[in-house]
């Protein structure tokens, strides 16, 4: 992570969202094309609208719960370490080593660990930084973590669309389905894994 860049404000590095979204089409991906993409739709339409639910039921000025939950456990773990004043931004973080200890920029929210220059989150050590301050802690986290943002990213809708019998029909010829190439090996056609 020391290496990566700080613009995309998430820590993760998987690919579980590939996997999350290919079990979810797994009965339709070898379906044809349209149904493939009807599926797609229609899922991408009901996951929209219950984001869109569930984002009102949160109070507006505030931060979306998992980030609540992240700055908790900050929170607990920022008890351990004890904040030096350099100037009105920068703070000096000691920890109960040697070795332990950070830099904290409060005006570019930046920390020498790179945490919340990384997720937009204040890492404990900045939240020790802002203790000393005595400003919101809120007030530090990163604009993409605002329930008002997360309400503003899902307030458009796919909007529902008639059934294939009211499409207009096309004068094109139709596609025809690929040509099947039967190998000249015995057996049974072995899978790729």
């Amino acid at each position: 992570m020391s290496h990566f860049s700080s613009d995309a404000k998430c820590d993760t590095l998987l690919n579980n969202l590939c996997e999350v979204f290919n079990s979810m089409i797994l009965d339709a991906r070898d379906k044809p094309i349209v149904t493939l993409l009807e599926k797609l739709r229609y899922m991408l339409m009901a996951r929209m609208l219950a984001n869109r639910e569930k984002a009102e039921k949160w109070n507006l000025g505030d931060i979306c719960p998992k980030i609540k939950d992240i700055l908790h456990k900050n929170q607990i773990a920022a008890v351990e370490y004890i904040p030096r004043k350099s100037n009105y931004w920068s703070y000096e973080i000691l920890g109960a080593t040697v070795t332990d200890n950070w830099a904290v920029d409060l005006q570019n929210k930046s920390c020498s660990c790179r945490k919340w220059s990384l997720t937009g989150i204040p890492c404990k050590h900045a939240i020790a930084a802002i203790w000393a301050k005595k400003d919101n802690i809120l007030d530090y986290v990163h604009d993409c973590y605002k329930v008002k943002t997360y309400r503003r990213i899902y307030e458009n809708s796919i909007l529902p669309m008639n059934g294939p019998q009211l499409w207009p029909k096309s004068s094109k010829v139709p596609p025809l389905p690929p040509k099947i190439v039967r190998n000249s090996k015995r057996g049974r056609k072995q899978k790729l894994r």
